[in-house]
């Protein structure tokens, strides 16, 4: 099944684009649409602390628009075991380089959540 995880608020009017796309008797996909955290490219206390404690954990970039909500909307759904055990494939987009208009913005400090890695 493919889960797609929407960025921008109000954006469930994709499922109806998607399923224009996909045939009309495909029902193995799935739009969530409420893991916006306040819409596309808004940071919140509560996503920079998620970026920070995966970075941390796992040492991977999450970018702040779109695989930072995509990654957290995942954990959620495990965490409810909303899966029962099954294997999941997570698609990392990149996109880290966005980090960069961020702190240009004066937004984030990539340092602070990062290190000193390159991005």
């Amino acid at each position: 099944q493919a889960i797609g995880v929407c960025a921008i608020a109000k954006g469930e009017y994709l499922a109806q684009q998607i399923a224009d796309l996909v045939p009309k008797t495909s029902k193995n996909w799935q739009l969530w649409t409420e893991f916006h955290l306040g819409g596309f490219a808004k940071l919140s206390p509560e996503l920079l602390a998620f970026v920070k404690d995966f970075y941390q954990t796992h040492q991977i970039c999450l970018d702040p628009i779109y695989t930072s909500k995509t990654v957290r909307a995942l954990f959620e759904k495990i965490s409810t075991n909303a899966f029962n055990g099954q294997k999941i494939v997570l698609i990392h987009t990149g996109g880290v380089q966005g980090w960069r208009g961020f702190e240009q913005r004066g937004l984030v400090n990539i340092n602070s959540l990062f290190g000193d890695i390159l991005l």
